[in-house]
């Protein structure tokens, strides 16, 4: 079983999935006899049932190079339910498939899904921007503490235990006066690494800047949520001295190389 088949039997065994925002009811198409055993987008077994390409595939789809068996003009029934536009929820909406449902997930549900992963197998795909065909790029998860998962259109290997290590460090600066964008950058700013606490700050930095070209820090960056647990009372910022215009003494500038 292909992705796309393995997210059209977990649709059509929920039927409804209840979002945040509203409940996306889910049905079986009416499909065809076609003529090749394999399917052309994602290489599965089409059991000559489904679509010709020329039908569902549109002239909108921008894809054609990841299509697994070119020389195919059919499409199997996985694809054709995920491709249709009658189920543009599997595009608009993040997807976690298992073999039993269907869910969208909203982005305040992935910290807790990554880091307890349901029983396997199952497909993660975290959509951002909700604009893009992402179900048949993803892959089918069969280990739930070394596994992959989607960000948007990025596969990145999740290994659950160093998430869980990333995910601390990160949401104890999140949750202390840093934005994400500092942290996924590096790139802070010197008066709230002052608040903070220069020393307390150069060790969770020191454990962050080593994942930082890795898309698990990404993928932090995506779930970190503010955790009132990890707030440390506010430093205060010791005041200049002036008894004259001038003051007497200057600050120290912070070095972050």
């Amino acid at each position: 079983m292909t992705n796309t088949q393995f997210i059209r039997k977990a649709a059509l065994n929920s039927k409804k999935v209840e979002t945040k925002r509203r409940t996306i009811s889910y049905e079986d198409l009416d499909y065809q006899k076609v003529e090749d055993k394999l399917c052309w987008l994602c290489g599965g077994e089409t059991e000559y049932v489904g679509r010709p390409v020329s039908e569902a595939i549109k002239m909108t789809f921008t894809d054609h190079s990841r299509a697994k068996m070119q020389e195919s003009e059919s499409i199997c029934r996985g694809c054709s339910f995920c491709l249709d536009n009658e189920n543009r929820s599997l595009r608009n909406y993040s997807i976690l498939a298992t073999k039993e449902k269907l869910y969208h997930p909203g982005r305040d549900d992935w910290r807790k899904i990554l880091i307890d992963p349901p029983g396997q197998p199952f497909i993660a795909i975290m959509a951002v921007s909700g604009q893009k065909h992402l179900h048949f790029k993803a892959s089918i998860s069969q280990s739930i503490d070394y596994y992959p998962a989607l960000l948007e259109e990025r596969e990145i290997i999740i290994i659950r235990e160093v998430l869980e290590e990333i995910l601390k460090y990160f949401e104890t600066l999140y949750s202390n006066l840093f934005t994400k964008t500092e942290i996924r950058t590096g790139e802070y700013k010197q008066h709230r690494i002052m608040d903070f606490g220069i020393e307390r700050w150069e060790v969770i930095e020191s454990n962050i800047s080593q994942w930082r070209p890795s898309g698990l820090l990404d993928v932090a960056d995506y779930v970190a949520q503010e955790q009132e647990g990890l707030k440390f009372e506010k430093k205060e910022i010791e005041k200049e001295c002036i008894t004259t215009s001038k003051p007497t003494r200057k600050r120290k500038q912070l070095r972050l190389c």
